[in-house]
């Protein structure tokens, strides 16, 4: 499995943005997850639902089923938080996992940057950032996109990471993919060519 990181603000609506670009690679023909980092924490329970008062009753986990999908809420306490390979090693395999807000995996990573968010982009020491979303432009050897230009990244994302019809997993019986499902890091130097 491939996989591409988004980290930056959400100021320029980059939860908009991490959408547009699921459909245009589904567009594609990839096969695509994702793993959204929440720092903020979450609840997908409700107060008074079983499985609420079952996780309040001490479950550990607790796993929704239904016809076509899943949930397992998993509470991990004092535990650390699982590392980002364990939880991509979690899903089915597929052609390409878009991980969201971790900020210091080691994959290749599309940074959202917005001046107003007034934080300073990490490109400049982050050698994982190999393409830029910004609503300006940024002098910068990196490829740069608007929000808007999802196909522009989708095309990137393809060329980076090498996601043709004969590399995509969903092109490969199970068996081979095992063996590929492993990030793989694009070079920034005078070798990488942008995608427009």
């Amino acid at each position: 499995m491939k996989v591409i990181g988004i980290i930056g603000t959400s100021v320029l609506g980059k939860n908009s943005l991490v959408e547009d670009l699921f459909q245009a690679i589904r567009f594609d023909g990839w096969t695509v997850s994702s793993i959204k980092h929440a720092p903020d924490g979450f609840d997908l329970d409700q107060p008074g639902k079983s499985s609420y008062r079952r996780r309040e009753a001490g479950c550990r986990d607790v796993m929704l089923v239904e016809d076509r999908r899943l949930v397992l809420m998993q509470k991990y306490g004092a535990d650390r938080e699982p590392p980002l390979d364990a939880l991509i090693s979690r899903l089915d395999p597929i052609d390409l996992v878009i991980v969201e807000g971790f900020k210091g995996a080691s994959v290749p990573t599309i940074e959202v940057c917005g001046a107003s968010s007034g934080r300073a982009p990490r490109w400049p020491r982050d050698k994982h950032v190999v393409a830029l979303v910004s609503p300006v432009p940024v002098a910068t050897p990196l490829p740069t996109f608007t929000v808007e230009d999802t196909a522009g990244l989708a095309a990137v994302c393809s060329h980076t990471w090498n996601c043709s019809a004969e590399t995509r997993l969903s092109a490969r019986t199970k068996d081979e993919s095992s063996a590929m499902a492993t990030p793989c890091l694009p070079s920034r130097g005078p070798g990488f060519v942008p995608v427009r």
